[in-house]
């Protein structure tokens, strides 16, 4: 099923001034997490529980030839401070799934595309821990490092996009039943490998 998705990005700035001596401070390693316990308005976070069709809130388009549409994201948290002469970064992702706009159409639900609906949402969850593993492993400075972890963000939320337009394409929306069952197959594998499952 065609997808549109809205990225949520949240952006927590604590101030710091980089004075020319701001260059010496140290930047320790940047700590990643993956939170899945968020609560904001209409965002569901990933916790590795099934989507249901509760979930799905929004107003169907009667415009659209689909019956179902998930819109899911990751957003971003970080926070930086001073300790001393070290600078410590830490930053938070949450795939997240946007229950207002997403929608299905009562005639035409089935549990075949609610797992297919599903799988969308596991990609997102399986690109975030892909980028959590990135921002933990690049190289910053204190200069740089929110202008990288801002880039590597926007990289990755393209990473996703793609791969959802490659769920859709090959499995047809759903419809080509082999090729679902093999999505699902990997995603469930990438899912255990990350330690996402429940």
């Amino acid at each position: 099923m065609r997808r549109i998705f809205v990225f949520l990005t949240i952006v927590l700035l604590t101030s710091i001034s980089f004075s020319r001596g701001a260059r010496n401070l140290m930047l320790q390693p940047v700590e990643v997490t993956l939170e899945t316990k968020i609560k904001q308005g209409p965002y569901r976070t990933y916790t590795g529980k099934p989507v249901t069709w509760k979930d799905f809130k929004g107003t169907p388009d009667s415009t659209s030839e689909f019956a179902a549409m998930i819109y899911s994201g990751i957003g971003m948290k970080y926070e930086f401070r001073q300790s001393g002469n070290k600078t410590i970064v830490e930053v938070r992702l949450h795939p997240y799934m946007n229950r207002e706009k997403s929608w299905y159409k009562d005639s035409l639900i089935t549990d075949h595309l609610l797992r297919h609906e599903q799988g969308h949402f596991d990609i997102a969850a399986i690109v975030a821990k892909e980028l959590a593993e990135r921002i933990r492993t690049n190289h910053y400075n204190v200069a740089n490092f929110k202008d990288e972890i801002d880039r590597l963000h926007k990289e990755y939320l393209h990473i996703l996009w793609e791969r959802q337009v490659s769920y859709d394409e090959q499995t047809q929306h759903g419809m080509h039943a082999e090729q679902q069952i093999a999505w699902h197959l990997e995603l469930s594998q990438r899912l255990d490998a990350y330690d996402l499952m429940p």
